[in-house]
C-alpha cells in the first residue's frame, strides 16, 4: 500500500511551510535543492523538516494538509 506524507518545513527566516508528497525524501531533497529559484522555500533555505504525518489515504493526507495551513495562516495574521 502507498502511504502519503503531511510535512511542515521550518524555513530560514522562521516561517512555516506545509505539503503532501509519496515521497518523503525525494520531496525534502527537492526543496533543498530545488532549481526553481521563485518557490517559496528556495528563498528561504535552509530548510529544517520539524513535523511529519504518514497516511494510507491521499485524501485524509489532503484534509489534514489543508487544516495545517489554515492553522499557519492564523499564526502568521492572515
Amino acid at each position: 500500500m502507498k502511504s502519503y506524507y503531511v510535512y511542515i518545513l521550518l524555513c530560514s527566516d522562521n516561517s512555516l511551510y506545509t505539503g503532501v508528497t509519496n515521497d518523503i525524501e525525494r520531496r525534502l531533497l527537492e526543496h533543498k535543492s530545488s532549481p526553481l529559484k521563485f518557490s517559496y522555500t528556495s528563498k528561504r533555505l535552509p530548510v529544517k523538516l520539524i513535523w511529519q504525518l504518514q497516511c494510507d489515504n491521499p485524501n485524509d493526507a489532503i484534509r489534514v494538509e489543508n487544516k495545517s495551513k489554515a492553522g499557519l495562516e492564523k499564526r502568521n495574521g492572515h
